[in-house]
């Protein structure tokens, strides 16, 4: 049944293969709807449920991706919606590991928590990888806030090839002083503003850290949800913003954003 399964995605995927580079400014619905593998196993980090890392295995990768998930920070918005590009990512030459964390609301996360999730993670998954390849840290969105968090810690430098913030929240403070629906969650997450929790937001944000020296941000100019001059928020990063790119077109396997990430992933064989 695996197998069959396996002949049918990637089936689905040569299918589509001809309207790559055609899409732009995708959906969030469409990411969802597109073709996906399950993940090859899940490694477990604690004891919730939401603390575990989805792995899509392949044998030939010349890159290890650490993934981490956006979705606001929010309960509603899990890993699942990041399937399509695993999968997408897996069949291009590179093992993927997407960890899932818990989030603000039901999942029980929020600052600190929601990071302490990605660090533990992140240190548990090194301890148990037996891989020589590049290992490079991705997030999108919220996920991306995360990513650069992770990718500034001093004890990862040397470990970590490059970060790669895709729509990346690089200024959560502010981030937090916007109203479109996702920067409206940021006080929830955080559990208060910047102005009564001023060190919370210091911790929190990677506008205020060294970056990873490999870091870079990639964003698009048509991204309602987060502006692409958060791609210049960063001093030690390098920017790149796509044009027309909207933002979930970076998780979308047939969009010139994503096939721009494989073409800088290509850059680390």
């Amino acid at each position: 049944m695996h197998k069959l399964r396996n002949t049918i995605f990637w089936a689905a995927m040569a299918l589509g293969s001809t309207a790559v580079n055609a899409q732009q400014n995708v959906s969030f619905a469409e990411v969802l709807a597109h073709p996906s593998q399950e993940p090859d196993s899940t490694l477990s980090y604690g004891q919730s449920a939401q603390q575990r890392i989805d792995v899509w295995l392949n044998e030939n990768a010349y890159t290890d991706v650490f993934f981490i998930h956006g979705g606001c920070w929010l309960s509603q918005y899990d890993v699942q919606h990041a399937r399509a590009f695993a999968s997408a990512l897996q069949q291009q030459g590179h093992q993927v590991f997407a960890i899932e964390y818990r989030r603000t609301g039901a999942t029980g996360g929020g600052w600190p928590k929601t990071y302490d999730d990605i660090r533990q993670g992140f240190a548990q998954w090194l301890k148990q990888r037996d891989s020589n390849r590049p290992l490079i840290v991705a997030g999108h969105s919220a996920g991306g806030h995360l990513a650069l968090l992770l990718g500034a810690e001093s004890d990862y430098r040397n470990q970590i090839d490059a970060v790669i913030g895709l729509a990346a929240i690089t200024d959560i403070r502010e981030y937090a002083t916007g109203d479109n629906s996702c920067e409206r969650v940021t006080v929830d997450f955080m559990g208060g503003t910047a102005e009564q929790l001023p060190d919370a937001y210091a911790a929190a944000n990677p506008s205020t850290k060294q970056a990873h020296p490999n870091t870079l941000l990639l964003q698009g100019d048509n991204d309602a949800i987060v502006h692409y001059r958060y791609a210049h928020k960063l001093k030690d990063a390098q920017p790149n913003v796509l044009p027309d790119a909207g933002h979930f077109d970076w998780l979308h396997p047939q969009t010139p954003a994503f096939k721009q990430l494989l073409d800088i992933l290509q850059e680390h064989h």
